[in-house]
């Protein structure tokens, strides 16, 4: 058995959020800060769009290894060139090998 069991009680929380926005919105009304509330709903999705805009930072170090028989290498390789300092892009050689 549930404890609060109502067939007839559907979307009593979304009057609830509707009250409450708006007796904020209407008290930033009566106090002149219109304005205020204004500037900040802008700035705040200003802000979240230009967030949501932004790329996802890019993977740029990359490791490639392989083996045949006893001998085993591998290469770390920068996919991001740098620019203003140019580099040769691998940054990391090794060998080895077992006996």
């Amino acid at each position: 058995m549930r404890l609060f069991e109502c067939s007839r009680c559907h979307g009593q929380s979304s009057v609830e959020y509707l009250v409450v926005i708006a007796a904020f919105t209407g008290a930033f009304a009566l106090a002149g800060n219109v304005d205020t509330l204004n500037k900040a709903i802008r700035d705040y999705f200003t802000d979240y769009s230009y967030a949501m805009a932004i790329a996802q930072v890019p993977d740029c170090i990359n490791t490639y290894g392989e083996s045949v028989g006893p001998v085993a290498g591998s290469v770390t390789l920068d996919k991001c060139p740098n620019l203003t300092n140019p580099k040769w892009p691998v940054s990391e050689v090794s060998v080895s090998w077992t006996q």
